[in-house]
């Protein structure tokens, strides 16, 4: 499960105590939960964030950049906060298959990502010609609306949290 964070979740003294409280209550285990932090609030707050970033990581959590690539800042980001995993930001991948530019940019991600040993998320997949091409480029992981729509919390709960 995905959770993503704005700057307030993360500056908020109570965070890992509402974290905490969710994963017990859901009967979860740290690893289930993912925390997404947006490229652009490392990006401004990168001195920060690294703190916060590295204690959430210490208490078991996997920490992932959401929107990566969308901003000018994102190697800087990298260097300077550990992560767990890259989610792509969707405007790559939406214009991947027109513009050489951008699937480039994509090749990039990736085998930079590779180096570093972060998995990624390609966001945004809304059609079987953008999958195979990702597939065709390494990524191993996706999401979008070529897998499901986004789902009211009943359905969700009753379609992949069901224990039956």
């Amino acid at each position: 499960m995905s959770v993503n964070l704005s700057s307030q979740d993360l500056f908020d003294p109570a965070l890992k105590r509402t974290l905490g409280e969710a994963i017990r209550e859901n009967e979860l285990s740290y690893g289930d939960l993912k925390l997404e932090i947006r490229e652009s609030v490392c990006a401004e707050n990168k001195f920060q964030i690294f703190d916060i970033v590295e204690n959430l990581r210490r208490a078991g959590y996997e920490i992932r950049i959401d929107n990566f690539g969308s901003e000018n800042g994102a190697l800087s980001v990298l260097s300077s906060i550990t992560v767990d995993g890259l989610k792509l930001d969707r405007s790559a991948i939406s214009e991947m298959e027109q513009d050489e530019k951008a699937s480039r940019l994509v090749d990039l991600i990736l085998e930079t990502a590779g180096y570093l040993k972060l998995p990624v998320i390609a966001v945004g997949v809304e059609t079987e010609s953008q999958l195979r091409l990702l597939k065709k480029k390494g990524c191993a992981f996706a999401q979008g609306h070529y897998f499901s729509r986004p789902l009211p919390v009943q359905e969700f709960e009753a379609r992949f949290l069901s224990r039956s």
